[in-house]
C-alpha cells in the first residue's frame, strides 16, 4: 500500500467507468487521469470517512463498477490515533490563518458546482480526518486528491505527500523510477488495465 486516494478520485473514476463524465465534462482531464490511477493499480486505500463518501450518492451502474475495483481498496479505519492527528492538523492549520475558525473552510477550496458554497464545516471535518488517517499509517506515502483545500492541508503533515493524481503515463513508472513491468504485462495480456 503505497499511495491513498480521495473520494473525489474514486468518484470522478466511476463517472468515467459508467459514462457519466466523458470528454465534452468540464472535469473530463482529471476524471480521466482518476480513472487511469484507479484502472492500473494493483491496490489502494481509502478512510472509512471517505468510503462513506463514496457511498452515501451511488446508484445501481456505479455500485456494480464499485463491486469490481472493491478488492483492490482497502478501507483503512478511524481510531484515537487518526482523531488526535486530526486535531493537530487543525490546530496548525488555524493557527496558519488559512482557514476560516467557524466553517472550517480554507482559502483555497473548491466551490460547489451546484450551489456556489465552500465546503461545509462537516465536509472539511471528513478532508481533516482522512489527512490525518493518511498521516498515521507508515505503508501511505501519498495522498491524491484534487481537492485544493485538502492540498493546503499537506502543508501541515510530514509523513505523506499530499498532490494532485500524476497525469496517466506516470502511473507506468514504480516508486523507485524504474519502469512497471507488470502494468505492461497486464495490458498485454487482457488487453486493457483490469
Amino acid at each position: 500500500m503505497d499511495f491513498m486516494i480521495d473520494a473525489v478520485v474514486l468518484i470522478h473514476s466511476l463517472g468515467v467507468e459508467t459514462g457519466r463524465i466523458d470528454e465534452h465534462s468540464r472535469h473530463w482531464e482529471s476524471a480521466r487521469t482518476s480513472h487511469d490511477l484507479v484502472e492500473h493499480a494493483d491496490a489502494m486505500t481509502m478512510s472509512a470517512i471517505n468510503w462513506f463518501e463514496v457511498l452515501r450518492g451511488m446508484d445501481g451502474p456505479q455500485r456494480d463498477v464499485l463491486a469490481k475495483w472493491r478488492g483492490h481498496i482497502k478501507i483503512l479505519p478511524v481510531d484515537s490515533r487518526v482523531a488526535a492527528r486530526a486535531a493537530e492538523i487543525y490546530a496548525a492549520a488555524r493557527k496558519s490563518g488559512k482557514v476560516c475558525p467557524k466553517c472550517f473552510a480554507f482559502q483555497k477550496a473548491l466551490q460547489c458546482d451546484a450551489c456556489g458554497n465552500h465546503r461545509s464545516e462537516p465536509q472539511r471535518s471528513n478532508d481533516i480526518v482522512m489527512v490525518a488517517t493518511a498521516d498515521v499509517v507508515p505503508e501511505v506515502r501519498v495522498l491524491y486528491s484534487w481537492d485544493k483545500g485538502v492540498l493546503a492541508l499537506g502543508e501541515h503533515v510530514s509523513d505523506v505527500e499530499v498532490k494532485y493524481p500524476p497525469p496517466p503515463r506516470a502511473q507506468q513508472i514504480n516508486l523507485d523510477g524504474t519502469p512497471d513491468i507488470r502494468s505492461a504485462r497486464r495490458k498485454k495480456n487482457t488487453g486493457k488495465g483490469r
